[in-house]
């Protein structure tokens, strides 16, 4: 003997009467009225790649002011380092306005590994700081107010 399927009528009683068995539980207050809420807005990327991606004009002038800026740093001999670059846009121009240096080597990585990363060169990262904290570059398309970061490695694309 076969089961037949409920009729939608009878679906949507049984839904309907759960819906408000629930909403008397909860109280008055988890009653909706209205048009629901709209989807909450995805989160910002974190990959600055991709955040890039949309700047077009912007990314080449950032680009192009770091690649002058890459020979200076190579020049500090911090081969194990990673640099994180905080980025703000001025009124025609982009400013590195902070730099980060550390060893490439993470927490998680020395935990994982039971290596710690030998501490960085203190004049090899000032000489990093030095060449990029303040520097900026021509970016006619920049408007004042954004600001952000961005992991940096000299010689590739940021």
């Amino acid at each position: 003997h076969r089961a037949s399927a409920p009729a939608p009528a009878a679906v949507a009683a049984v839904a309907a009467v759960a819906a408000e068995a629930l909403a008397r539980r909860r109280g008055p207050s988890a009653r909706r009225t209205g048009p629901p809420s709209p989807e909450p807005a995805p989160p910002p990327t974190t990959d600055p790649a991709k955040r890039l991606l949309g700047f077009g004009p912007l990314r080449r002038a950032i680009q192009a002011g770091l690649e002058e800026a890459a020979e200076g740093v190579r020049a500090c001999r911090l081969p194990d380092a990673a640099i994180t670059l905080t980025l703000e846009t001025l009124e025609g121009r982009v400013r590195v306005a902070a730099v980060a240096v550390r060893p490439a080597t993470g927490a998680a990585t020395a935990e994982a590994t039971g290596v710690t990363p030998a501490p960085l060169d203190e004049n090899g990262v000032r000489c990093v700081t030095s060449a990029l904290e303040g520097r900026t570059f021509d970016a006619q398309i920049a408007r004042p107010g954004r600001r952000w970061e961005m992991p940096w490695t000299p010689g590739a694309p940021p």
